[in-house]
């Protein structure tokens, strides 16, 4: 299995044994942009004390687009917390931490390409039957609406 998808098992952890290792947890969220046809998203990761947010291919600006929207933007690709002193994220350190900046962007972007090639082993197909059941569950998750 591709790294990208790899878990790691938390019984030493809980047992209070040896071969558990503390690493990133990482998580994406995107849209198809309905013009470019091109993934449009955040990849993210909580590294301990740090959280990190990566946006992937951002939204060019649109014609006639107010100041208000404009400000609303990001104002670097990378936004970075210090999740012990600001856990609900609201003020971004990336000014502070250049060192921090770097290190998760490289390692965002490594996972972006990691998750593109991954994608390239499955295809679409409309062709599986889902039952009630599995298409409730879906929805419950919020996968479809």
């Amino acid at each position: 299995m591709p790294e990208a998808v790899m878990g790691q098992s938390l019984a030493p952890l809980l047992l209070g044994t040896k071969g558990w290792e503390p690493r990133p947890v990482v998580f994406d969220e995107f849209t198809i942009d309905s013009n470019s046809g091109e993934l449009r998203g955040t990849i993210e990761l909580v590294d301990g004390r740090w959280g990190a947010s990566l946006e992937i291919n951002p939204k060019p600006p649109e014609k006639g687009e107010d100041n208000e929207a404009v400000l609303r933007r990001r104002p670097v690709p990378l936004l970075l917390y210090d999740l012990w002193e600001d856990y609900y994220c609201l003020n971004s350190i990336h000014e502070k931490r250049p060192d921090l900046v770097k290190k998760y962007t490289e390692f965002l972007q490594e996972q972006w390409k990691a998750h593109q090639a991954l994608a390239k082993v499955f295809s679409r197909s409309s062709k599986v039957p889902l039952d009630a059941k599995q298409l409730e569950t879906l929805r419950s998750l919020g996968y479809i609406r």
